[in-house]
């Protein structure tokens, strides 16, 4: 499963955690896609477990040098497995840049609602797409020089290899930068025309939908909850029943102090269940909270600074709705599994 050696590194030993930990940066520095990363993880770890439980020592099972273990490791990565890593560094760009078009696209058709004369084909966004991912490609170039040095100094420097690959890549940043200011210095640059940047884009993101449809399909069939990752199952349980049990003896403790009887364990029960249930459980509370935040946000821009004219007032609520969608998704996703492992255990507790 995707990142499942996440979940049981804290079973190794100390001598087979510090090696595995070795073995992991090594392999996120090789360039290759992520699913070959995680199976090639997780495969690591199950040979650990393993010989782990067989009183093993980790020196035996690297073959006594984890310099030659690692690469024989990372041997056999193919050509496809590093095209489809590039195109992963460089799909957010794409897609940052997508964004950035569609608001430009809306400002146009707004701009025509006005009665403004405006071709399709001559009109020009205010990003330009070259600008855009030469920035980008500086980061991913930066990057790889980063995961170059990582693959050398996880074994000359074991100690401080994170620290000197972080201040490699600082120093390689701050020359590009500073190249790029050196020879671009005054250069006004225009805007790409923006039936150009669309057609881009898509042709870019559908490439890559097409490309990476396997490896979005395993991630799909074997993905691991926020809940999972957080602990293993054994512990999972254990966490809802100390945390519900403290609850419960928390309310019975408030209502003794009040006066007023203490709620059975079935009563218990079924208040968790409908706190379980409750309107802020459910996705239209996110949704009501998505818009009231946007209108509130609108509002107090209007008040305090104001617009100057309707396209900025459809961009600026376009934009702050998106945001804010996106925040709002994220933490119901997060309450959403909380909740889940609650009513699981309330079922438990009923024998259901």
């Amino acid at each position: 499963m995707i990142n499942s050696h996440a979940i049981y590194i804290e079973k190794l030993q100390p001598d087979y955690k510090t090696v595995f930990k070795k073995i992991r940066d090594y392999v996120r520095a090789c360039n290759m896609d992520e699913i070959r990363n995680e199976e090639m993880l997780s495969e690591v770890m199950d040979t650990f477990l393993s010989a782990q439980s067989e009183g093993k020592p980790v020196e035996q099972v690297i073959g006594g040098d984890l310099r030659t273990f690692c690469r024989e490791l990372c041997s056999n990565i193919g050509i496809k497995s590093r095209i489809i890593n590039f195109l992963e560094a460089i799909q957010p760009i794409f897609v940052c840049f997508a964004i950035l078009s569609i608001i430009d696209l809306i400002k146009m058709l707004l701009k025509l609602s006005e009665g403004e004369k405006i071709s399709f084909l001559t009109y020009r966004g205010e990003y330009n797409i070259f600008a855009f991912l030469l920035g980008g490609l500086i980061v991913i170039i930066v990057g790889y020089i980063g995961r170059f040095f990582v693959r050398r100094l996880v074994f000359t420097r074991p100690d401080t290899y994170k620290k000197l690959a972080l201040g490699i890549r600082s120093v390689t940043f701050v020359i590009i930068l500073a190249a790029i200011i050196f020879l671009f210095n005054g250069t006004e640059t225009e805007g790409t025309f923006l039936w150009i940047s669309l057609l881009c884009c898509t042709v870019f993101l559908t490439a890559y939908r097409f490309i990476t449809r396997q490896s979005r399909q395993y991630k799909k069939e074997n993905r691991i909850s926020l809940l999972e990752l957080a602990a293993p199952k054994s512990n999972i349980k254990t966490e809802i029943e100390e945390m519900e049990m403290n609850r419960f003896m928390k309310l019975n403790k408030k209502n003794t102090k009040k006066g007023k009887p203490e709620l059975s364990f079935d009563q218990f029960l079924e208040k968790e269940e409908k706190n379980c249930n409750s309107w802020d459980k459910r996705p239209s509370f996110y949704i009501f909270l998505t818009i009231t935040s946007t209108v509130i946000g609108f509002i107090f821009t209007l008040i305090f600074g104001g617009f100057e004219g309707w396209s900025d007032i459809s961009v600026f609520i376009a934009v702050l709705f998106f945001v804010e969608s996106v925040i709002m998704y994220g933490i119901y996703r997060f309450v959403n599994t909380g909740t889940n492992a609650r009513q699981s255990w309330i079922k438990t507790k009923r024998g259901i």
